[in-house]
Formats: C-alpha cells, structure tokens, sequence
C-alpha cells in the first residue's frame, strides 16, 4: 500500500510594486507575483516491491516537494514562470519559461525518469571495461565438467549477488518561440535524451540451436535533438520551413560475453562470443509545408508538405567472429565500415472543400520514396554465432 501526503502553501498574489512613482504611469510597469510550495512526503508498505509497481517511478520513503511561481509586469505582458515536482525523487521535474505574451518565449527543462526492469536479478557475470562480460574463475570449467550441467548452473546461479537492472533516463533541452513581425515567426529547440544503468540483454551461441545466456548489459546512450524553423502567416495562408536533425550516441560499440556451458573454444563451439550494438548514426529532414484557402464561395482549403531525409551510418564492421579456432580467407573484411547513406522523401497533399452544409469532401495524396544509396558490399562467408563457419 502506499500513502502520500502533501502540505500547501500559498504565496498570495502579491504586492503590486510601482516601479516609477504614483499614478497611470506607474501602473503601467507594475509587477505582479503568485506562487506556491508544497511539502510532503511518501510512505510505502506491505507487498511493494514489484518491479511493475515500481517500473517508471520513485516510492522511496521520505519527504517530497513541489513549487511553482509566476511574475508578469508591464501590463502583465512580460512573464516568468516555473515550477518544480518531486524534489528530491528520482523522477524530479523542472521548467522556467520566460518571454513576453504574443512576442516571445524561451524556456528550459529537466526531467528524470527511473526504468526499473527487476529488483531481484542474479548474474554471474562481472563487467569489465564496461563491455566485457566475464565469468568469475572457474564458473565455465564446473559446469561444463559436470554431470548435469543445467543443475550446475542453476546451483551457480542461486548462489550469485544480486545486479542492478535498471537505467535512469536523464531529459532536458530548451526551446525559443519569437514573433519577428506580424507575419514572421521563427522557433528552434534542442533535446537530448540521456541513458544509463543496465538492462537485460540475451546472447545466443552456434546456429542453428545452441546455448543462449542473459547478461546486465550496460547502458549508456544520448539522443540529440535540433529543431529549426520559421512561418510566414500571411491571412488565411501559411507557409513554413523546418529543419530537424536527429542524433544517436552509443559508448558502448559491443559486447563480449562468456559462454557458461563451453570452456574452451572450437570450430563448433566458442567460449564466448560478441554481439553488435546499435551503432551510432544520425538523421536529418527539412520540410516545406503551407496552407491556403481556395477562391471559391464556400469552405475550401488546401494544405500540402513534402519532406526530404538523409539517415547516415557509418560505424566499423567488426570481424566475422571472436573464435580464435576459426579461420578463413573468405572471413576478411572487403570493407572498414558500412558508410550507409539512405535518401527519403516524403509528400503529401489534402484539399477539404465544403459545397454544401451537408457535404464535405476530401482529397488526399501521398507519395513516399525509399532510395538507399549505401553500397552493396559482398560477404562470401561468416559465422553463425561465433560458431560454426
């Protein structure tokens, strides 16, 4: 069960602070202030400690807080405001936000968010370098050698520490909103989106069949995100241009994990094996959209955009396989890196038109163009899984 409770108070609306004496002028630029902080506090008991009833939350006991606030002077024209939620949590949250109503506005954020994926994981593999997965000495050699290698591993395991399996997702970023003019508008923001902790993650050793293990493999990712752009609203139409590129950052570029059930290596079977992570890459796009009403005497509207993209990749390949038994001329690599490149673009149209108070019709078009101009690159063998070739 949990309980919850929360304690209010009001910053009343304050004072009206006359910045340049008494009378019409000064009204002008008073300022005005509204706010208010909360305290409390958060206790759990009895059966809590699922990891679905924790997954995306923080329930740790303890005292909690929350604030917000607001001032707006010059006619109230000018603001700032912010606020704060679960101060002290792990999935805390702030915002302020500053501009001048129909004018401008910039803002930044921070949030957290905890994903917990199990409280009570048990792993036999120590992280080393934050990409090897190792098994403590003389795990493999006992159970390999034994008799009913399942009952080993099982018993191994029962006897294992428990591991985190949970990541913490950091998100913060800002973002701009300015009126140039009547009809001109530009905006741009920036996200980035920061993973990290551990997540269960699954190897598979020998094709087909074979052995799989479960390791706590390491997170750490960023996603980087940049949006640009401006309108023109010009009446009844607009026109708009906009740039979005995405970024994805990943420290660890592969896993090498320890087969629990083979010892030593050969051509049918490996003592551990390697596994690709998502590689880094990066996407971009520019849209042109606009909007227009129809010269015609009643409702009519046409909108339209068209999106041209570029995805990029270019990680290192890694070799054919980490069995150092195997070996062939036909394994070398005829290329560093993928050096991947794909074109898109993406168009749409939708005229609505009302002839009638009883009829609306529609028209909509949609194209859509796929082009991967990555090069074919020719592998005349690999290896399944570490094993075999």
């Amino acid at each position: 069960m949990r309980s919850r409770f929360r304690l209010a108070y009001p910053i009343l609306p304050v004072l009206l602070i006359g910045l340049a004496g008494v009378g019409p002028a000064a009204s002008a630029q008073q300022v005005r202030f509204e706010g208010e902080i909360g305290v409390g506090g958060t206790s759990t008991w009895g059966d809590n400690d699922e990891a679905k009833f924790l997954e995306y939350r923080d329930l740790e006991d303890g005292f909690l807080g929350d604030f917000r606030f607001l001032f707006e002077g010059g006619d109230e024209q000018l603001f700032l405001r912010g606020s704060g939620l679960n101060l002290g949590g792990d999935d805390e949250r702030y915002a302020l936000e500053a501009g001048r109503y129909g004018h401008f506005s910039a803002s930044v954020f921070l949030r957290e968010l905890p994903h917990i994926f199990s409280v009570d994981a048990r792993s036999l593999y120590e992280v080393e370098g934050g990409d090897r997965y190792r098994l403590a000495t003389g795990v493999q050699t006992r159970i390999a050698g034994a008799a009913d290698p399942s009952a080993q591993l099982e018993n191994e395991l029962a006897a294992a520490s428990e591991v985190d399996n949970e990541f913490r997702w950091l998100e913060t970023g800002g973002e701009f909103d300015l009126h140039l003019n009547e009809i001109t508008r530009i905006f741009g923001s920036y996200r980035l989106q920061d993973k990290r902790g551990s997540r269960s993650q699954a190897i598979d050793w020998g094709t087909p069949g074979g052995n799989f293990a479960v390791f706590p493999l390491t997170v750490d990712e960023k996603i980087h995100e940049v949006r640009a752009g401006g309108e023109l609203l010009l009446g009844a139409h607009v026109l708009a241009l906009e740039y979005t590129g995405s970024f994805f950052e990943n420290e660890a570029r592969s896993a090498t994990v320890d087969n629990p059930l083979v010892a030593a290596d050969s051509p049918a079977a490996t003592s551990r094996g390697r596994l690709a992570l998502a590689p880094d890459n990066s996407a971009h796009s520019l849209a042109l959209s606009g909007s227009a009403r129809l010269p015609f005497d009643f409702p009519a509207r046409a909108s339209a955009s068209l999106v041209y993209g570029v995805r990029l990749q270019d990680e290192s390949f890694l070799p054919h396989t980490i069995n150092e038994t195997i070996a062939s001329p036909g394994l070398t690599l005829l290329e560093e890196d993928l050096d991947g490149e794909v074109h898109t673009l993406l168009g749409n149209l939708v005229v609505s038109v009302d002839p009638t108070p009883d009829l609306d019709l529609d028209f909509r078009y949609r194209v859509y163009r796929y082009d991967n101009r990555s090069d074919e690159i020719l592998f005349p063998e690999h290896v399944g899984n570490d094993a075999p070739l």
